[in-house]
């Protein structure tokens, strides 16, 4: 009888120590996983637009990376005043935007290496696939998205510049 209990204790202390190294792999995994999927903290740049009618401040996130500009202002439901997204690209381009899964309604304004305005143009929440792409034909170097109306409202023309370190 004796010998029964030893190996059914036996047993059961097995069990319990395979399920506490179990449940450890999952805390380790679960912990990488949450680490990798876990964003940087959003960098944010001060930027100056000069207009013939005088200066705007805005404070950009910025997305200087695929991963962000990918991302981009995404599954946002509202924009402080004055605030925005920046996009950094490494040369001059002609990408295009769209704006899925963006509920907002944006203005996006493309700047050229010497961080003039040389296009701009609103752009409407997509509603259902496919996407519209918004973009500019001449090559720009940095995009700014703010809030619909913006360049309207500001009198924001093409030619005006924009100061940001």
């Amino acid at each position: 009888m004796a010998h029964g209990y030893t190996r059914i204790r036996t047993t059961r202390i097995a069990r319990g120590i395979t399920a506490l190294w179990v449940a450890g792999i999952v805390i380790v995994a679960a912990g990488i996983l949450f680490q990798r999927n876990m964003a940087a903290p959003a960098e944010y740049k001060k930027v100056t637009i000069h207009t013939t009618y005088g200066t705007i401040g805005l404070t950009l996130e910025v997305a200087n990376t695929p991963q962000k500009r990918t991302q981009g202002l995404m599954f946002r439901r509202n924009l402080e005043k004055n605030t925005g997204m920046i996009f950094v690209f490494d040369a001059d381009t002609t990408s295009s935007f769209w704006m899925k899964n963006t509920p907002l309604p944006l203005d996006i304004l493309f700047l050229d290496a010497r961080k003039t305005i040389v296009d701009y143009v609103s752009m409407d929440p997509c509603i259902k696939d496919p996407c519209q792409l918004y973009g500019s034909q001449i090559p720009y170097r940095y995009a700014i998205e703010v809030g619909e109306g913006f360049i309207r409202k500001k009198q924001v023309k093409i030619g005006d510049t924009v100061d940001f370190p």
